[in-house]
């Protein structure tokens, strides 16, 4: 050995809690889970000495998850690892009903201050093969590759995780609330009354936090920037129902952005705190009518994605949604 040499003396990864097997992580493509990486290096002073020294930013950089086996050996199919963390909650969602017990947690294990924490979040998309996985870790430092599967001038490393994938799941119609705001909006102009629609997760844990809209919403003549249109249906005198998503999650809703030339009224909109919100719209629209109902997106906190269909009934007037 000569001053400047690089020995890895630790290197291991394990889960948060210290174990080396979970089951939780959704093939959705967006939920994660995290895996620690525990390392320790140290350099050769001039004295002939090993100094623990912090890794470059080079050296953080390199680290990655793979499939368990060979330094060359890459990540399953459908997999995926992140260096930061991403919007949705990690763990799998509660069971049981709002008044049942909390579900016990895995507590987190404290990670030793001599040791350099690395965080990476796997991640596993619909492609994937719903089974267990084993993987492992692997950096490069000071010229050569590490994994926790061999061993590096004779310092053994040898660790891994299983996480076997949990299918995701979908929400039934029967696992939302809905409230009806009749009073939305109304104003004699053209005739123009919205009733807003909030719907929300009465499973514990479970919140929407993102609404993509509707796949293929109707084209409408003056459609407002903020609404997608699932079906027009017609009454008299080019007065017109439409029902769908209202695309908008702060900050004023006028009428123009659901309908445009109808005013620009404000529409209420937040009695609720919940971002799926669908209105019913009745006031002049120049366009057939059209009941094409797509499927209408929304991911919850765990990154598993929802899919609803907003049909009606009473000729246009009330929403009625399906899955």
């Amino acid at each position: 050995m000569a001053a400047g040499d690089i020995v890895i003396r630790a290197f291991e990864v394990k889960l948060p809690n210290g174990q080396n097997w979970t089951n939780e992580l959704y093939a959705n493509g967006r939920h994660q889970c995290q895996l620690n990486i525990l390392i320790k290096k140290e350099v050769e002073d001039a004295n002939g000495s090993y100094i623990e020294t912090p890794l470059t930013t080079t050296e953080r950089n390199s680290a990655t998850i793979t499939a368990y086996g060979f330094p060359e050996s890459v990540l399953p199919r459908g997999w995926s690892c992140d260096k930061t963390k991403n919007q949705f909650d990690v763990g799998l969602r509660p069971l049981g009903t709002e008044d049942s017990a909390e579900e016990p947690r895995a507590e987190f294990d404290p990670v030793d201050s001599s040791f350099e924490l690395i965080k990476l979040y796997m991640r596993a998309g619909t492609s994937a093969s719903i089974g267990t996985e084993r993987l492992m870790a692997k950096i490069y430092v000071g010229g050569k590759t590490y994994t926790t599967n061999g061993s590096v001038g004779g310092v053994p490393f040898q660790s891994y995780v299983d996480i076997q994938l949990t299918r995701p799941y979908r929400l039934e119609i029967n696992e939302l609330s809905t409230y009806v705001d009749l009073d939305a909006y109304s104003h004699n102009h053209n005739k123009v009354d919205i009733d807003i629609y909030y719907m929300t997760p009465t499973v514990k844990g479970i919140r929407f936090v993102e609404n993509r809209g509707l796949d293929s919403p109707v084209v409408v003549e003056g459609e407002g920037s903020h609404f997608h249109t699932s079906y027009v249906q017609h009454t008299n005198d080019g007065i017109r129902f439409k029902g769908g998503v209202v695309m908008v999650e702060s900050g004023r809703l006028t009428v123009d952005k659901i309908q445009k030339d109808n005013g620009s009224g404000e529409v209420l909109y937040n009695k609720m705190s919940t971002i799926m919100r669908a209105a019913r719209y009745r006031g002049w629209i120049n366009t057939p009518d059209d009941n094409r109902q797509s499927g209408w997106r929304l991911w919850d906190n765990y990154g598993c994605e929802h899919v609803f269909y907003i049909g009606f009934t009473d000729k246009g007037n009330v929403l009625v949604l399906r899955t």
